[in-house]
């Protein structure tokens, strides 16, 4: 028998709820570049659609 923990044993990280990648403190600004990055995608995405309408005359 071998001294290694079975395959039922071993639990990955994301299974427990630990942070993916990097330090537990640097989580709030991961999350907090995402929402800001999403909010630009957004916001162009608004702004490519006003300029077409506005260039249509509507």
């Amino acid at each position: 028998m071998s001294s290694h923990e079975s395959d039922s044993d071993k639990r990955h990280r994301h299974d427990v709820g630990e942070v993916s990648h990097g330090a537990a403190s640097q989580e709030q600004v991961t999350r907090a570049v995402q929402y800001t990055l999403a909010a630009c995608v957004i916001a162009s995405a608004f702004l490519v659609i006003y300029a077409f309408s506005a260039s249509a005359g509507l």
